[in-house]
């Protein structure tokens, strides 16, 4: 999923930045059969990720009330996709940004996201996740990381995201859209699996009968349920909980 999510986000840059010094007939607007399959999956009230008393909602062909009447520059596929949004009120169109993560049915309300413009929104009123790490959870907001854990050690910019790293407890966070979306810790450090408390010293068979696991893939992400991943690519040196699938 980070490998798709990267190129829908430059493809997504990229469209935007050239609908900008064009007319608006120039934009790529999405077949209607399209927008709608996507659109079953947007129903429903949506909640700030950092406040969650800031609600939208889609309601039929509506957004917040108002009709929703094409994407242009639609970008991905499937759960994971960037689009400009329209809609219109009173004869007016407006543009609006909307990038989708995991997005799927609301009965299956784990690690959903939708970024309108600016802020970051996901179906439930309150964290919902499986397994954590000392206490930080996948899609935690990185305001509360800092106020758990205080400022990390080091940090490194990598595009789109941000990685924290608190090298004295050997563990580095993966941020992107302002929440976390994978833990490593290392074996230098004393972070656990707060579910299990396994950790890189931890045998893989103890992972399997842990985590329910037929097998452990090694080059590849191993499903934990609830849209989380265990990744041992790097084991026993590190382990990853994430929110990544490729």
């Amino acid at each position: 999923m980070k490998v798709i999510r990267n190129l829908v986000m430059s493809i997504l840059c990229i469209s935007l930045a050239f609908l900008s010094c064009t007319s608006p007939v120039s934009a790529a607007r999405t077949p209607i059969q399209y927008m709608m399959r996507r659109m079953n999956y947007m129903q429903g009230t949506w909640y700030g990720v950092e406040n969650p008393s800031d609600i939208v909602t889609f309601n039929g062909g509506l957004f917040n009330g108002k009709q929703i009447v094409g994407f242009d520059n639609l970008a991905g596929g499937g759960g994971d996709f960037g689009c400009n949004m329209i809609i219109q009120q009173d004869g007016e169109e407006t543009n609006i940004l909307l990038d989708a993560q995991n997005l799927g049915p609301a009965d299956k309300p784990y690690h959903q996201y939708l970024r309108i413009n600016d802020i970051l929104y996901t179906r439930s009123q309150g964290p919902l996740y499986g397994e954590s790490v000392g206490g930080i959870y996948l899609g935690m907001p990185v305001g509360k990381v800092v106020e758990l854990y205080g400022k990390p050690d080091l940090t490194e910019q990598q595009r789109s995201r941000i990685l924290y790293a608190y090298t004295r407890l050997g563990m580095m966070l993966d941020i992107r859209d302002g929440i976390v979306q994978q833990i490593r810790i290392y074996k230098l450090g004393d972070r656990k699996l707060d579910n299990t408390l396994l950790d890189c010293n931890s045998s893989l068979d103890e992972f399997k009968e842990a985590y329910g696991l037929s097998e452990i893939k090694m080059r590849g992400a191993n499903s934990i349920g609830k849209e989380e991943y265990l990744w041992f690519n790097e084991y026993p040196q590190s382990i990853a909980l994430s929110l990544y699938w490729n």
